[in-house]
């Protein structure tokens, strides 16, 4: 979801749901059941069933076209 206001401020916010699923290999790097590596299948150790993100970004008013700083060497500097 993303929202943008007209002062400047935008948030993006998600939600995942999801399974990591992959092959398990024992502390050697082999598979742990050789005779039925069916049962090698299984969650990952780092599988996050639940993530949400959410961040902010905000525009600062300086500089052409803003309301502070728009002309003069400043606006070059702190505008650009």
């Amino acid at each position: 979801m993303d929202r943008r206001f007209n002062t400047g401020l935008g948030i993006t916010t998600s939600f995942t749901y999801g399974k990591g699923m992959a092959f398990q290999t024992a502390e050697d790097g082999g598979l742990q059941y050789y005779i039925n590596y069916h049962r090698n299948w299984a969650r990952n150790d780092n599988d996050r069933s639940f993530v949400f993100t959410q961040s902010y970004v905000y525009e600062l008013p300086f500089g052409q076209g803003k309301p502070w700083v728009n002309s003069g060497p400043a606006k070059h500097v702190i505008g650009g």
